[in-house]
């Protein structure tokens, strides 16, 4: 029997009523836009979008705030090869307030530039992959790697599925992608607990695996859409409280990705993420590699990290923390205890993989994700230990010699 999912119910579920975060707005954009109307007395407020997303909503969301009796302006951004330049060369920060209306790129533009202006900033997001909006940092894109920068969060993350429900399937196959991706970043997490010996947070493990487990039971609901909306609003919220979920394994060979294989989907680049990061950590947690005779080349890798990514070099040795022989011998025991766990994590992981795929392929469409080369792959799976440094299952398997084996 198909099951109704109720965006407000679940996220109350999960975090407690009302109890998620303040930033956060879930209902019709309307109601939204009337709180944050309705204390504004100074100026008026500019709402950002790109060209393509005007019809949709622009003109509603315009007269719906001159019907609470504030001044508005609209700013459109040029929908051709969308870059945070294209908010940079536009905006002045000379009002009141600004409202954000678009997709993850947009919205971290917007973000960025009016925390420079000391511009109060609110956002609408119309695209269901938006995991990170309540984030520390906003991830700028570029022709290159993504740029990370610290910006003030969003006063207010108004989230109304409507809206959202009206994207382009092809934003549902990548959120759906996203979210399943995190049980790697799960494994990530618990990894950096027991090497820092720091306990985990269960309360936050629990709703992070509710949130996974929304997309991943999608096929279920009466509206696959929505289940996967509020998949990354629980996910959102999530980030918002604790940056566990960030620079994870799967997470940094996206941000890769997006060097190697720039003209990529987005969708395709978060599902190979996924899929090779899971392959990679199975591998790992079902072998004994503790009298492996190999050692990572970092000074090979970092001299070709310096010219793909046309960076100095010392941007990647900064993350690298090479272990001593005794942290080593730490880490192997470690392993020896924990690894029969995460074999059993990665293995229903593994299990579940064709289903995954099943699902994903289908949200997709007839229009297909394109392709992206091994060589590409192999690449950002190496670039992607050098881009944090905190502990993944990755950098453990490039610091073993692991990843060199299997590259």
């Amino acid at each position: 029997m198909k099951t109704a999912i109720e965006l407000k119910t679940e996220i109350e579920r999960i975090f407690g009523r009302e109890n998620y975060l303040p930033e956060v707005f879930l209902g019709a954009f309307e109601d939204g836009l009337y709180e944050v109307c309705k204390n504004f007395s100074r100026g008026k407020i500019e709402v950002v979008m790109a060209e393509k997303d005007f019809k949709k909503v622009g003109s509603t969301i315009l007269e719906k705030i001159k019907s609470f009796g504030v001044g508005v302006q609209l700013l459109l951004i040029e929908d051709r090869d969308f870059s945070y330049s294209a908010v940079k060369s536009s905006f002045n920060g000379s009002f009141g307030c600004c409202i954000a209306v678009g997709d993850k790129y947009l919205l971290s533009a917007v973000r960025y530039y009016s925390s420079l202006n000391g511009t109060p900033c609110y956002a609408i997001p119309i695209t269901p992959c938006f995991d990170k909006v309540l984030a520390p940092n906003v991830y700028l894109k570029t022709k290159a790697l993504t740029a990370e920068m610290p910006a003030e969060k969003f006063k207010k993350v108004i989230i109304d599925e409507n809206l959202i429900l009206k994207s382009r399937s092809e934003s549902f196959a990548e959120a759906y992608a996203s979210s399943v991706s995190k049980l790697m970043g799960l494994i990530d997490y618990k990894l950096n607990c027991f090497l820092n010996g720091t306990a985990v947070d269960e309360r936050f493990f629990t709703a992070v695996k509710q949130g996974i487990n929304l997309a991943l039971g999608s096929t279920s609901c009466e509206n696959a859409k929505q289940a996967i909306i509020a998949s990354q609003a629980v996910l959102a919220i999530a980030t918002g409280k604790s940056d566990a979920l960030l620079y994870t394994g799967a997470e940094c060979i996206k941000t890769a990705l997006s060097v190697y294989a720039h003209e990529a989907k987005d969708c395709k680049k978060e599902f190979i993420s996924f899929e090779k990061t899971l392959k990679l950590y199975h591998l790992f947690f079902s072998n004994d590699f503790s009298d492996l005779l190999s050692v990572p080349d970092y000074y090979v890798d970092t001299e070709a990290l310096e010219k793909d990514f046309k960076r100095d070099r010392a941007f990647f040795i900064k993350n690298v923390k090479i272990p001593s022989e005794k942290r080593r011998r730490l880490i192997s025991l470690l392993l020896l205890k924990t690894s029969s766990d995460f074999k059993a994590e990665t293995t229903a992981i593994m299990r579940a993989l064709t289903g995954i795929k099943r699902v994903y392929v289908s949200m997709l469409g007839v229009q297909g994700d394109g392709n992206i080369s091994y060589k590409q792959i192999k690449n950002s799976v190496t670039a992607s230990t050098y881009l944090t440094d905190r502990v993944t299952a990755l950098t453990l398997m490039r610091d073993l010699g692991v990843l060199q084996c299997a590259n």
